[in-house]
C-alpha cells in the first residue's frame, strides 16, 4: 500500500524503447522523489497517457514508429499543456530549441541524461 506521500507525488510518463535506458530514467525520477510509469514506444505511452494523473513526460526522440516528436506533438494537441522532455543519443541533432517548441517540446536533453539537468527541468516544468 502507497503512502500518502507517495500518492501525491507527481507521476512521470518515461516513453524509451530502449530497456536499459528506459529502467534507468524511471529509477532516476524516483530517485528524486517522483513516481514513475514507463512505456517501451510512442503508442503505448500515449495509451498510458489517457488513463490520465501524468504529471510530465520524458520520450526518447528516436524509436521506431512514433518518434519522441511526434509524441510531444500528441501530447500538446488540442492545446494540451502537459510537459514534454524530449532525450537523445543522436549526434546529428539538427532542430533547433525553437522548432522543437513549436512541435510540443519543452526540453531537449543529451544521453548520457545529466541528472542535475534533468531534476531541474522536472522541477521547473511541473510546478509551471
Amino acid at each position: 500500500m502507497r503512502q500518502a506521500s507517495e500518492e501525491a507525488s507527481p507521476l512521470v510518463l518515461v516513453i524509451d524503447d530502449d530497456p536499459d535506458c528506459r529502467r534507468d530514467l524511471g529509477i532516476a525520477v524516483e530517485a528524486m522523489g517522483y513516481r514513475s510509469v514507463t512505456a517501451s514506444d510512442g503508442a503505448s505511452g500515449l495509451d498510458r497517457l489517457r488513463l490520465g494523473g501524468i504529471a510530465a513526460v520524458i520520450t526518447d526522440w528516436q524509436m521506431p514508429g512514433m518518434d519522441g516528436v511526434a509524441v510531444a506533438g500528441a501530447v500538446k494537441a488540442n492545446g494540451g499543456r502537459l510537459p514534454v522532455i524530449l532525450v537523445t543519443g543522436a549526434t546529428h541533432w539538427r532542430a533547433g530549441a525553437k522548432e522543437l517548441r513549436a512541435r510540443g517540446v519543452d526540453e531537449r536533453l543529451f544521453k548520457p541524461v545529466d541528472i542535475k539537468r534533468l531534476r531541474q527541468c522536472l522541477a521547473e516544468l511541473i510546478a509551471k
